[in-house]
């Protein structure tokens, strides 16, 4: 999860570019999400991200 976003000047707000990844145990990438740099001049929602392994393949 990524918090809400709330800028507390006007020049508004920032946030990185982020990935996330799960692995398997061979260190395989199953699956992954991310988000680009946010720049904004208003509130940013909250975002939920999930991660998922395809099958029955075990996030290690």
């Amino acid at each position: 999860m990524r918090p809400a976003l709330y800028p507390a000047t006007e020049s508004g707000i920032t946030h990185p570019a982020w990935t996330a990844y799960a692995l398997d145990e061979s260190g395989e990438v199953l699956s992954s999400q991310s988000e680009g740099l946010t720049r904004a001049f208003q509130d940013v929602a909250s975002g939920v991200y999930a991660l998922r392994a395809p099958g029955l393949t075990g996030i290690k």
